[in-house]
C-alpha cells in the first residue's frame, strides 16, 4: 500500500562514505507498481530516496539507481521529500556497490578539480532559460558560471548528455547537482558572454 507524499581512505571508511551528488533510478513495490525517483546520500547502508510515492514502513523494495543498478532493500522513515530506505547488501554485492562507490566518488572529485582550474563566478539568484531539444521551456537559477559551463537549480531534470540551451548558449548537460544540474558549453560565446546566459524573467511560471 502507498500513499502520496569525498572518496574514504581505506575499507573501513569506505563503508561509511557518501555519495555527494544526487543520482536517478525507479524503486517497484511488492504490488509491482515502479516509481521515478532521485537518490540523495547514497551510502552502502542506505539513501533518501525523493519521491512522490511514499510506501508504509517496512515494505520491500527493488530499486534500480544509475551506476548501481538493481538494489534491494527496505522502506523505512519518511523524510521531507521521501523515504529512507535501508539496503539488504552482503557479499559480492556489498563488494561490488564498494567498487562502483569509490569508482564514482573519484570521478565526481576529478569533474570538481577540473571545474575548479578555471575561474567561476557566483551568480547565485540571478535567472535565466532552459531549452529543452523539444522547445520546452524551464526558467531556473543560476549558482555558479564559468567560461566552460555554469550550474544552475531547476525543478526540470534533462538526461546526461542531452543538449540544451541555457539563455541563448547552447551546451551538454554534463552531472547532477543538488537541486539541478551542470551544462558545458558548446558554443563559443562573445566579450560579454553572461548577456547570452542571465534572462531576467522574474513572472515566468516555473
Amino acid at each position: 500500500m502507498t500513499h502520496q507524499a569525498g572518496t574514504a581512505g581505506g575499507p573501513h571508511s569506505m563503508e561509511h562514505a557518501r555519495i555527494g551528488q544526487l543520482l536517478f533510478g525507479r524503486f517497484m513495490l511488492p504490488d509491482h507498481s515502479e516509481h521515478a525517483c532521485s537518490v540523495a546520500g547514497l551510502t552502502i547502508e542506505g539513501a533518501e530516496i525523493r519521491s512522490a510515492c511514499l510506501p508504509e514502513y517496512g515494505t520491500s523494495v527493488i530499486a534500480y539507481f544509475e551506476h548501481f543498478g538493481r538494489i534491494e532493500g527496505v522502506a523505512k522513515e519518511a523524510t521531507a521529500n521521501g523515504f529512507r530506505l535501508e539496503f539488504s547488501l552482503t557479499g559480492a554485492r556489498r563488494d561490488r556497490f564498494m567498487a562502483r562507490q569509490a569508482w564514482l566518488n573519484d570521478k565526481y572529485a576529478v569533474e570538481v578539480k577540473d571545474d575548479r582550474q578555471y575561474n567561476r563566478r557566483q551568480l547565485n539568484g540571478a535567472s535565466s532559460r532552459v531549452t529543452l531539444s523539444d522547445g520546452r521551456e524551464y526558467s531556473c537559477e543560476i549558482v555558479d558560471v564559468s567560461l566552460t559551463g555554469v550550474a544552475v537549480t531547476s525543478n526540470v531534470m534533462p538526461a546526461i548528455g542531452s543538449k540544451v540551451y541555457i539563455g541563448k548558449m547552447l551546451g551538454s548537460v554534463v552531472r547532477y547537482v543538488d537541486n539541478g544540474f551542470a551544462i558545458e558549453f558548446l558554443t563559443a560565446f562573445g566579450s560579454d558572454f553572461l548577456a547570452d546566459i542571465i534572462v531576467d524573467e522574474p513572472n515566468r511560471p516555473r
